[in-house]
This record gives C-alpha cells, structure tokens and sequence, in this order.
C-alpha cells in the first residue's frame, strides 16, 4: 500500500508502507555513495577536458610511432606516439596523447588504418602539442571533446541523487 502525497507538494512522493525505515536510511547512504563516485570519475574527466582547453600550442618533433592492439571492450588498433618539444629553451618528451586516460585518441579501428596513421605522422615530423603552463612536462596531442562516457558519469550522478533525495524523504516522513 502506498501512502498519499501531500496535497499541494509537487515534490510529494508516494512512500511504500511494507517497507521498514531503515531500508530506506539504508538505500539512501548506498545510492548517495553511487552518486558520489559517479560524479567524482565524471568530474575528473571533464575536468581535465576542460583544462586542457587553453593549453597553448607548441611544435612537437615525433620520434617513434608504435601500433598496438587494445584489446577489450573495443578490440581496436592504437598509435603510441613518442614526441619532443620545447618549451622555454627546456626540452621534454612526452607520449601522451590526450588528457583523458580512458578513451579512444589515436586509436582505429583496423591495423591497418592504424598503420597508414603511424606513417603520416612519422612522415609529417612535426605535429602540434598543447602542453600545460603550469607543469610544461605534462602535454598532449589531442584537445578531447565530452563525449558519450562523460554525459553518462554525469546521468547516471544525477539519476542516483534523485533516487538518494526519495529514498531520504521516505526515512524521514516514517520516522517523524
């Protein structure tokens, strides 16, 4: 049986009545934890997306090319990029390429495009990375964009908060 809403409350949930309160208290604190990781990864991401976004630029000297097979959830071909550069009359290398760790910057989908890519920028020598002023031995060589796993980190913060705030409310209107 579900107890009314309160009239008047647009918020106002439905509680069940067979369930006890500390299921409720209990939920709450576990999906709250949910929401907090998922918000924490999520915010990582994006927070270093966003950094990266005014890294300025400067010219990169590659050095070696690897092709790699990732295997996974993906089974894709990657690139491993070895780069120089310099910074204030200081040289750094670097094989970073984007300033995200989890995803897909120079990686294809065949080994063979893999292989045409690792040629080009192996015959192209220079390419551009964006290096960070603050620590000019962290660089990169690809900007990342959100994309689909950070709306997800995020969806999935927002879904569990709402679903901590119910499962708060119904604890406390039991226990009043």
């Amino acid at each position: 049986m579900m107890r009314p809403s309160a009239a008047g409350d647009p918020f106002a949930i439905p509680c069940r009545d067979d369930v006890a309160a500390g299921t409720h208290r209990t939920s709450a604190w576990i999906i709250g934890v949910i929401c907090a990781i998922a918000l924490l990864l999520g915010g990582i991401r994006i927070h270093g997306k966003f950094d990266a976004s005014t890294w300025p630029a400067v010219r990169a000297q590659v050095d070696s090319v690897k092709v790699y097979h990732r295997s996974g959830r993906g089974q894709d071909w990657c690139n491993l990029v070895s780069y120089r550069y310099v910074v204030d009359g200081k040289r750094y290398t670097s094989r970073r390429m984007a300033s995200s760790l989890i995803g897909a910057s120079g990686c294809h989908k065949t080994e063979a495009e893999a292989t045409w890519h690792a040629g080009r920028l192996l015959r192209a020598g220079g390419v551009r990375a964006y290096y960070d002023p603050a620590a000019p031995a962290h660089a990169i060589l690809v900007k990342d964009r959100l994309d689909v796993l950070d709306y997800f980190a995020l969806g999935v913060a927002a879904f569990a908060a709402l679903v901590a705030c119910r499962e708060w409310r119904c604890y406390r209107r039991k226990t009043r």
